[in-house]
């Protein structure tokens, strides 16, 4: 509906408004599924693994992030995979989905690799980087970098994607390079 409402009214100051109550909506919204999920995974509910494409969750995971953040881009890149491997993990896509895209800045670059017996999906963004204080604690529940002062946000995104990672037998962790923050999240296959 407020999309809608946006779409109908003219006036800029007044889009703005309503994009900014819509930014208001999908954060809420994710904070309220990230919870649920984080609960489905602690208490271990009715969870299946199936075989699942790293790079259709990184695309499905993007398409949902797109849908309200219009301004976001994605370059994705396959650096190498291997000879028999086609980049699938055991796991629930919707849970990973949560995983492999979150990004507040416009623009994330994604690869995706495979070996023998791990699949490594990097996603980098720029922006200013963690201090090492904050490197310590981002795994953390409701914790959020001094980086992330002024965007809105529950401080879950990261902690649930740990335990996701965890329930999954992967491993997730931050690097910075200069002005790049770097994820890397580990599948062993």
């Amino acid at each position: 509906q407020l999309e809608n409402l946006s779409n109908l009214t003219k006036e800029e100051k007044s889009k703005d408004y309503i994009n900014s109550i819509q930014n208001e909506v999908f954060q809420l919204s994710d904070t309220v599924n990230s919870l649920l999920i984080l609960s489905k995974v602690e208490e271990g509910d009715d969870v299946h693994f199936e075989n699942v494409r790293m790079d259709e969750v990184i695309f499905d995971a993007f398409s949902k992030v797109k849908k309200n953040f219009k301004e976001i881009e994605m370059d994705f890149e396959i650096k190498e995979q291997s000879a028999d491997g086609d980049l699938t993990v055991k796991g629930i896509k919707s849970l990973l989905e949560n995983v492999c895209l979150y990004s507040y800045e416009p623009k994330a670059k994604v690869e995706i690799s495979e070996t023998d017996d791990e699949i490594v999906v990097k996603v980098i963004n720029e922006g200013e980087v963690l201090s090492e204080e904050d490197q310590i604690k981002i795994f953390e529940a409701f914790r959020r970098g001094k980086n992330s002062q002024n965007i809105s946000g529950s401080g879950l995104g990261l902690r649930i994607s740990k335990r996701i990672m965890d329930f999954h037998h992967g491993e997730i962790f931050y690097t910075s390079d200069k002005n790049h923050n770097i994820f890397t999240i580990n599948f062993p296959i």
